[in-house]
């Protein structure tokens, strides 16, 4: 006899977002990095990510209903089906919001960036029911917070750093990853992974820690 879901299963939420999960190189690579930017500029206040949490998000979902989770997994399956693979490489360093108060220190995208914000832009007319807010998209690598405002010199010196990565990476999928927040960080679990081009059984309904 098969066990009946408790209805409140369906109210719970989960805390989701689409992204590019990278390879083992590229965490490897981006945390060198982030050890070199901080022997040579020192930075103060500064909490740098683990390389399990180097991730290209997409788009961010926000806390989507457990009764919307399997909607929006067709809806996603729907397009990227028709997608092609493209290209993406490394680019330079930047923080978010501003160089005046900034929080985030990443790396941005140079090669596949336009794609990337197509495929963003594509992906969030897929989802009207969860009725996602506008936002501005800036395909980037999070390395490091802020918990202070750094040195304003040290900063701009950081920023200018031209010794950076020059990696290439073939995107041809994207997972659906679920956040759980935790006061040392959040922790990140594959929900489903989503093939280019690739027909319904072809896509991995893969969980695990990220």
């Amino acid at each position: 006899m098969s066990k009946r879901r408790h209805p409140k299963s369906r109210l719970k939420k989960h805390r989701l977002f689409l992204a590019i999960r990278l390879p083992h190189l590229w965490r490897r690579e981006l945390r060198r990095l982030a050890r070199r930017l901080q022997r040579r500029y020192r930075l103060q206040d500064v909490r740098w990510l683990p390389p399990a949490s180097f991730h290209l998000t997409l788009l961010f979902l926000g806390w989507v209903p457990a009764r919307d989770i399997g909607r929006l997994e067709d809806k996603t399956w729907q397009l990227v089906r028709t997608l092609s693979p493209f290209w993406l490489e490394t680019g330079a360093l930047g923080v978010f919001p501003s160089v005046n108060a900034p929080h985030t220190l990443w790396l941005g995208v140079e090669r596949g960036s336009e794609e990337l914000t197509d495929l963003h832009q594509k992906l969030r007319r897929q989802f009207p029911f969860l009725h996602l807010q506008p936002s501005a998209f800036q395909p980037h690598f999070t390395l490091a917070k802020f918990s202070q405002v750094p040195d304003a010199a040290r900063l701009a010196a950081l920023l200018e750093e031209k010794q950076l990565l020059n990696l290439r990476l073939r995107i041809d999928r994207i997972v659906l990853m679920e956040s759980f927040l935790h006061p040392e960080g959040a922790v990140y679990h594959q929900r489903q992974r989503f093939n280019f081009g690739a027909i319904l059984g072809q896509n991995e309904r893969t969980a695990g820690k990220f």
